[in-house]
């Protein structure tokens, strides 16, 4: 349900999203995170309801709309869907293009890809298309992500890029770089921002590498900085295979 409106006349955003019932994976997150969004704000989780929503005045809710009409493969919606890569919101534009390339419409990969060339200072969604890339099999997206590690506004989104990588890790690209995760896995656990670190443990609670269980070891010693996260990081650690 949508907030009362404030006195500036303007729509509140209610952006408190219930925790999941039960425990999800990693790769499920975005999509329950951006469903209820959409439900918490009074918007339907139907085709209609979120073609609508592709063009509501609040961005997040039509970048949300986008994905969810993709889990939905609403092919009803490619017209809309096509209209949104062009929009300038380039959340949405990046939301739009997965959804389309879901549902195999080459202009959505198309977009995915013109994405990446964008300065990751000033854009959010080269580090997100080179998530979505990786998640329709192609990761040529993987210097964008480490190399959106140096920059302070976009290295949490590279963080959360990691996990879908991990199936490439060691692959050689096609510009001759090596697929390595880890290293940067292990530069997320050493970032002083909490949430980085969290989201870190997170991909690795799902991923359980073998090759993750010094680093693990270390943050537990070394740089863990509170009993949350120290306990999180010891249960995967222990259940990491020998």
């Amino acid at each position: 349900m949508t907030q009362p409106r404030p006195d500036n006349g303007e729509t509140a955003i209610n952006l408190s999203i219930p925790s999941p019932g039960q425990p999800l994976n990693y790769a499920d997150g975005e999509s329950y995170k951006y469903r209820s969004l959409l439900e918490a704000n009074g918007i339907a989780i139907t085709p209609d309801a979120l073609i609508a929503a592709l063009g509501h005045p609040v961005s997040a809710f039509g970048a949300a709309a986008a994905h969810v009409l993709g889990d939905l493969n609403s092919h009803e919606a490619i017209t809309a869907l096509t209209q949104a890569l062009s929009a300038s919101d380039d959340l949405l534009e990046v939301e739009a293009a997965y959804a389309l390339a879901r549902m195999g419409e080459s202009s959505g990969k198309d977009k995915l890809v013109t994405c990446l060339e964008r300065q990751l200072d000033a854009y959010v969604s080269p580090p997100i298309a080179a998530g979505y890339l990786a998640q329709l099999g192609d990761p040529q997206g993987f210097s964008v992500v480490a190399r959106a590690f140096e920059i302070e506004t976009a290295r949490l989104l590279a963080c959360k890029q990691l996990f879908f990588f991990a199936p490439f890790q060691e692959k050689t690209l096609v510009n001759g770089e090596t697929v390595d995760i880890f290293p940067l896995f292990a530069r997320a656990l050493r970032d002083g921002d909490v949430y980085m670190q969290s989201q870190a443990l997170a991909q690795l609670h799902d991923l359980r590498p073998a090759a993750a269980r010094q680093m693990l070891a270390d943050y537990i010693v070394d740089e863990a900085p509170n009993d949350v996260l120290r306990q999180s990081a010891e249960a995967i650690l222990a259940a990491l295979p020998t």
